[in-house]
């Protein structure tokens, strides 16, 4: 190609026959006769079926969430939100629910615990116990992760690991519930 010589491979011995071998150089050959190069072919073929595969998974992933939600619906009430607001159904469920939600157990928010904490605890707890990187957790959380352009971060970015970390984190949630790896005491109010 362009008066180098490039070497191709054919197939692995003995998964590729030396028919199959020889197929896939009649081929090449009819693509540098046509004035194509087989590698950039071949790589251009890879990265359509890597392609196919993303809009595959990613079709798969939505469906799975829209079923989610619908088994959810009974419980939610069908509204837009999943955690609707408790004056209105039309704005999601706010920090100061949350904060109101942890009173009611007895959890001082000013001291102890807020809605927000459980973010920042889960954020740490994933990145230092688990070892997932800041930016697949920050993508998961919703977060803004702008690229060296500036550009808003795709949705579906890294899909594959952020279905890893929360089945991580799932895993994690599951063994405390669990009472596994969880020291038991007792702490009382500090004056």
């Amino acid at each position: 190609m362009a008066g180098k010589e490039k070497m191709l491979a054919l197939g692995v011995y003995p998964e590729t026959s030396l028919k199959e071998a020889r197929a896939h150089r009649d081929d090449a050959r009819k693509l540098i006769a046509n004035g194509s190069d087989p590698a950039e072919v071949r790589k251009a073929e890879k990265i359509t079926v890597t392609e196919e595969r993303r809009q595959q998974s990613e079709a798969e992933a939505i469906e799975r969430m829209t079923q989610v939600l619908r088994e959810l619906e009974p419980l939610t009430g069908g509204g837009r939100y999943v955690f609707p607001g408790a004056r209105s159904g039309t704005r999601p469920m706010s920090n100061n629910n949350v904060n109101a939600a942890l009173k009611r157990l007895g959890i001082d928010t000013q001291t102890e615990l807020t809605g927000h904490g459980f973010r920042a605890m889960a954020r740490t707890i994933i990145e230092e116990v688990h070892g997932f990187r800041p930016e697949i957790i920050e993508l998961q959380l919703a977060h803004a992760v702008r690229d060296p352009l500036g550009r808003a971060y795709n949705r579906t970015k890294h899909l594959a690991e952020r279905k890893r970390m929360m089945q991580v984190w799932a895993d994690y949630l599951d063994e405390l519930r669990d009472a596994k790896n969880v020291i038991h005491a007792s702490f009382g109010k500090m004056a």
